[in-house]
């Protein structure tokens, strides 16, 4: 699985979008204050929502990204067997 890896790493944007959102969600600056009584924490809630939507279309990215890369190589019969599913193959 490790030959299949994706080149093309989602993790630093993933770790990066987490990072904003936490920073914007604990900071004291909001753009709607969190005073104010059932409205402050609109925003609050939309950052999670935006962050979460955009962290699950990087995971699909990559889950693709990594799908099609362990297609192009093919396993060879040596590695299947050692896997441990050898038994489960045709005869």
């Amino acid at each position: 699985m490790a030959k299949g890896m994706n080149k093309k790493s989602y993790l630093p944007v993933g770790i990066a979008i987490a990072a904003l959102a936490a920073v914007y969600l604990l900071g004291p600056i909001d753009i709607i204050p969190d005073f104010l009584a059932g409205v402050g924490q609109i925003d609050d809630v939309i950052v999670l929502i935006l962050s979460a939507i955009a962290e699950m279309k990087l995971l699909a990215d990559s889950n693709k990204a990594t799908a099609t890369a362990d297609e192009a190589e093919p396993q060879s019969e040596a590695e299947f067997t050692n896997s441990g599913f050898g038994a489960y193959k045709e005869i």
